[in-house]
């Protein structure tokens, strides 16, 4: 599977992930858990949503901050426009 998405490395820690809606398709955004707990400010994007395990989808915006524990499922909604994020694991 091809990830949708690009990072830009800021330290060992941080980086900024590009979602580019031209290069991703929405059955690419998949439930997923990550190893890490995780920080995550959204830098910019319209009409993403990003969903926690048994939630309802929430609409994102700039400079909102999300947190996701280590190992907890989660997943995005594609949007209608490139979207990045700010992530640091915690």
């Amino acid at each position: 599977m091809v990830k949708p998405y690009t990072d830009v490395a800021l330290c060992e820690n941080s980086w900024i992930r590009i979602f580019d809606i031209n290069n991703a398709k929405e059955q690419d955004f998949v439930w997923h858990r990550d190893s890490r707990d995780r920080k995550i400010k959204v830098i910019y994007g319209a009409n993403w949503y990003f969903q926690y395990d048994d939630s309802m989808p929430i609409n994102i915006t700039e400079g909102d901050v999300l947190y996701v524990e280590a190992m907890e499922y989660h997943r995005l909604i594609m949007g209608d426009t490139t979207l990045a994020l700010y992530i640091q694991e915690l």
